[in-house]
């Protein structure tokens, strides 16, 4: 269920706000080793997410996209516990 919250920013105007925005898709756009460059996808205008939120027609309507930077593990591995000497 999303509730519709109006908020008034600093400025006096009236912001129309969504409850937690569902996202719809994520693209890669470019990937230097673990480092990922995305467009992530929302459905309608969210533009309390990022600063540089994009309103724009997509598949399924009004999407709200942001440009994300994303640093993501190559490789993850488990240590051991250490022997206790005995």
């Amino acid at each position: 269920m999303i509730r519709i919250l109006s908020k008034t920013d600093a400025g006096g105007r009236l912001k129309m706000l969504m409850g937690t925005p569902e996202k719809v898709g994520e693209v890669l756009i470019e990937k230097h080793g673990c480092f990922e460059v995305v467009d992530q996808y929302y459905r309608g205008w969210h533009p309390e997410i990022h600063p540089a939120a994009v309103l724009q027609n997509g598949w399924s309507g009004q999407e709200t996209r942001v440009r994300t930077s994303i640093i993501r593990p190559i490789r993850t591995f488990q240590v051991p516990e250490a022997k206790k000497d005995q």
